[in-house]
């Protein structure tokens, strides 16, 4: 099973490769670095004013104070943050201000090319770090944005973009289908259509319309599973469509997705970022278009 799976994911990494060499997408190469750029930016303005409250020495969960009998090189391979070296209040918030003016920089788009390579391992080791030291407060935003920012430190040196957009569909395609195989596996109220009756007034921070939404009809519940089901599970195949045209439709259904997700709820930057890697199932023509 494992070798099957991996043919299948190479064929269609292959396939994904095979479209984008007759593609232009120096523009949306550029265009998904900006907005990567801009998603981490935000991301560490965030953490700048709820470090302290929730980390920081009288916090909720000061970071890492628990920890200070494991000898120093075994947190590091357990857990590596650079705020075991110092996880004061000032270390948050610097590093916090550090991951800002690298996102500026980096959204500027007039840093040379080695600067630029430098500024995203800043930003992959803080988003890391800031995983570790948040962790009891953290859904998995910190690390989608371990993820991209990973990418981007691989990726940022290409001028013509082909190769990372293959990347970056990939890693769309598995995010997705990652999302529907974990609801369709991982619990049973997904299977039996109820989950959608119970997750407006229990998901991480209900907002202002998560009381209407729960309280829709029985009907738009038990559809809402079954078409997101459908289009988490079925729909990542579209991005490997031989037709340009079924993976844009793909990537604005993805979006529209998100945008009824945070409507309903609030997942912070998570919803943004997930939004700003399906920048990658455009093109130059469509972005023209």
């Amino acid at each position: 099973v494992g070798f099957m799976l991996l043919v299948g994911a190479l064929t269609l990494i292959a396939l994904g490769a095979l479209e984008v060499s007759s593609e232009r997408v120096e523009f949306t190469w550029w265009l998904l670095q900006r907005s990567v750029a801009f998603a981490s930016l935000t991301q560490f303005a965030s953490w700048f004013w709820q470090v302290l409250p929730l980390v920081g020495k009288e916090g909720l969960a000061p970071a890492f104070h628990d920890l200070d009998r494991i000898p120093w090189r075994t947190r590091m391979h357990a857990m590596p943050s650079v705020f075991h070296v110092c996880s004061s209040d000032m270390s948050l918030m610097a590093g916090c201000f550090l991951g800002v003016a690298a996102g500026l920089a980096l959204l500027s788009g007039q840093a040379p090319r080695l600067l630029e390579l430098m500024l995203w391992l800043v930003s992959l080791v803080l988003h890391l770090s800031l995983a570790h030291a948040v962790s009891p407060f953290s859904l998995t935003t910190e690390e989608m944005f371990c993820e991209l920012s990973f990418l981007m430190t691989v990726c940022c040196m290409s001028s013509s973009g082909r190769i990372p957009i293959v990347a970056w569909r990939w890693l769309c395609f598995r995010f997705h289908l990652g999302a529907g195989l974990v609801k369709k596996f991982g619990s049973h109220m997904w299977a039996d259509g109820t989950a959608m009756l119970h997750h407006y007034y229990n998901q991480p921070l209900p907002n202002c319309l998560s009381r209407t939404f729960h309280h829709m009809p029985h009907a738009f519940h038990v559809l809402s599973v079954h078409v997101v089901g459908i289009l988490q599970l079925a729909g990542p195949f579209g991005i490997y469509a031989p037709w340009p045209a079924a993976r844009l439709c793909i990537g604005v259904i993805f979006v529209g997705l998100q945008v009824l997700i945070n409507a309903s709820g609030n997942y912070g930057n998570l919803g943004l970022s997930t939004v700003v890697m399906c920048l990658a199932l455009l093109d130059d023509d469509a972005i023209e278009w």
